[in-house]
């Protein structure tokens, strides 16, 4: 297995700084990591060409692509987190390949390292718990930590992305053959002749308030509905955060929500069945509790 952008740790001490500040520049990297102005500045130039940062005058800047996103949305939401015992070096090799279960001698023939360093790697990936063993295999741990493999799989389909002259801002989060559904930071635009506002983005408009770092759009553009919209939501509900949401805004609008066409037009009745499970009290796996759906829905004025 080949990893294109490769990071070292210095080069995760400067992303770290850029993203969380908001910009760097080469002589405050020097003074904060008491490295050689030579050396700094040329992996500066390095992570610039891997696309991690973007010029302006001196300093520099996130660019604008999904991978660097997500990554500056680690380092926001886990400040304490040593990202360079998880992503430097060798380590995406191995965490590339956990998306589905793997032994470690199978790890070992993948990436290419060394017996020791590969379990050097899964006892540190383990404590932080950003994998999960079942007996002999491993693989990545997405419930308590989606947004790492968020950044793991832009950081791996990256390349992909630009073979297809796809901008490298957008993420697919669900497609079929009549509809793509995608995200894209915050913070960055979407033409809207070209793509619809959906899901999760239209949620205050319907009484639920949200947060996001990302917004969220259909194509090709159309005209949605509330239950479109529900839909949407429902089809991007992987993790718990945002199946606990979708729920909310069912309990918030269930009465304006059309469940029979919901179910026939995008064929999500696994998805309803679960949600009506945990409403009535049952309890599963990557799932809310209802107990937890109760508190969020007191935030919201949603009478259960």
């Amino acid at each position: 297995m080949v990893i294109l952008m490769k990071l070292t740790k210095t080069q995760l001490d400067i992303l770290q700084i850029a993203y969380t500040k908001g910009s760097v520049t080469s002589k405050y990297a020097t003074q904060k990591l008491k490295f050689s102005q030579q050396y700094t500045s040329k992996l500066i130039m390095d992570l610039k060409g891997k696309g991690f940062l973007k010029k302006r005058g001196s300093t520099y800047f996130i660019s604008d692509n999904i991978y660097s996103y997500d990554l500056r949305n680690l380092f926001l939401k886990h400040p304490k987190t040593n990202f360079k015992e998880l992503l430097a070096d060798s380590r995406m090799d191995v965490l590339l390949l956990l998306f589905d279960k793997k032994t470690a001698k199978r790890i070992q023939h993948l990436s290419g390292l060394s017996k020791p360093l590969v379990y050097i790697y899964l006892n540190g990936f383990l404590k932080y718990g950003v994998i999960t063993k079942e007996g002999k295999d491993h693989r990545l741990n997405g419930v308590l930590w989606p947004d790492l493999v968020e950044f793991l799989e832009s950081y791996s389909t990256h390349q992909e992305v630009i073979s297809l002259g796809l901008p490298t801002v957008y993420r697919e989060v669900y497609k079929n053959k009549d509809i793509m559904i995608f995200e894209v930071p915050i913070d960055l635009m979407v033409d809207k002749k070209t793509a619809t506002s959906t899901a999760f983005s239209l949620f205050e408009k319907y009484g639920i308030a949200l947060r996001l770092a990302y917004n969220y759009f259909c194509v090709p553009p159309q005209k949605l509905n509330i239950s479109d919209i529900f839909a949407h939501a429902l089809l991007c509900s992987k993790d718990v955060r945002k199946k606990t949401y979708s729920m909310l805004f069912y309990l918030k609008n269930k009465d304006l929500l059309d469940i029979q066409d919901i179910r026939k037009k995008y064929k999500v009745a696994g998805y309803l069945n679960k949600m009506n499970a945990i409403l009535e009290g049952e309890t599963l796996k990557e799932y809310p509790s209802l107990e937890e759906i109760k508190q969020k829905a007191e935030l919201y004025d949603i009478k259960y």
